[in-house]
Order: C-alpha cells, then sequence, then structure tokens
C-alpha cells in the first residue's frame, strides 16, 4: 500500500506540474493574440475634430434677398420633391418675410434621385428657368406642383412665361 500511495503522490505532483506549465506556456503563447480579444474595444487613435466647411457659395448661385454683404446669409440645402423640404418651405418664406433684405437667402440643388427620381428633372428645371431669370418663379411653381415630372415641369415652364423654345433645349 505504502508503494501505491508514493506512485499516487508522484503521479499527482506530475499532473499538477503539467498543469501548471501549460497554463503559463498558454499564456505566453496567446499573450499577444487578437481573437482572445473579440468584443473588446480596439486600440484606436483619436481622430482629429473635423472642421466643417460648406461649398464656396458662387455668383451663379440663385440668391434672394440682401446681397453677399447682408447682416444673415442662409444656404438653402433642398430637393424639390422633398416632403421635409416642402414643409421647410413655408418656414423659410416667413423667415424671408420678417428679416426683409438684412436676409440672403441662396439655393443649393440637394437632389435624392433614390427618393424619386424625378428631382433631377425639376433640378435642371430650376437652372434652366435661371438661365432666363425666373429661378425663384419656377422654385415656388416646383414645391407647389403636387406632381413633379416632364410634362408637369414643361406645363409650369410655360405658366410662369419662360421661352418654351429655350426651356427645352436647355
Amino acid at each position: 500500500m505504502k508503494l501505491l500511495g508514493r506512485h499516487a503522490l508522484l503521479w499527482m505532483m506530475v499532473a499538477l506540474f503539467l498543469v501548471v506549465t501549460g497554463v503559463f506556456v498558454w499564456g505566453y503563447v496567446y499573450d499577444e493574440q487578437t481573437h482572445f480579444l473579440a468584443g473588446t474595444q480596439p486600440k484606436t487613435t483619436k481622430p482629429k475634430p473635423l472642421i466643417p466647411r460648406l461649398p464656396p457659395l458662387s455668383a451663379t448661385d440663385p440668391s434672394i434677398g440682401g446681397d453677399a454683404s447682408s447682416s444673415v446669409t442662409v444656404v438653402e440645402f433642398a430637393d424639390f420633391t422633398c416632403l421635409y423640404c416642402r414643409i421647410d418651405e413655408a418656414e423659410i418664406k416667413k423667415v424671408q418675410k420678417e428679416r426683409g433684405k438684412e436676409m440672403r437667402l441662396v439655393w443649393k440643388d440637394f437632389p435624392i434621385a433614390q427618393e424619386n427620381p424625378n428631382v433631377l428633372i425639376a433640378s435642371i428645371a430650376g437652372r434652366c428657368a435661371q438661365d432666363q431669370g425666373k429661378f425663384w418663379e419656377m422654385h415656388d411653381a416646383l414645391f407647389a406642383t403636387a406632381k413633379v415630372d416632364l410634362t408637369n415641369v414643361r406645363l409650369l415652364a410655360r405658366t410662369i412665361g419662360l421661352n418654351e423654345t429655350r426651356f427645352d433645349q436647355c
């Protein structure tokens, strides 16, 4: 019995040694392994803060109200078929009326073709009306119409008094 006890104790010590050695080896081998970091936050550097920059305003951008030296310049990025832009248009008109010449409104086309492919037709129609000096008339007519398509845009051009041949060529 004494012999069996000694062997059992020896086997237990060998097993303990193997377990402890295995833990150390495992820790050493997998210390820098990224697959053990799943679900943890990666080490990143903090990005530089973004400085918001608008596209430059140009003399060809349709504008109404004051001039470039006005105390307030509102740049509207919009789409003639966008529901939210249509809702905001009433508020913009209200502010324009209150501010008068001290506020300049500049229009920038921001067509969202995924929502309505005809928005590109509307944007082009606005610029073609601008070529004839009637951007804001076309702007108001496009926002007032329920359906923007080529047929309605041509009708709007006739209604606001554009040269239809020039408009169609544009």
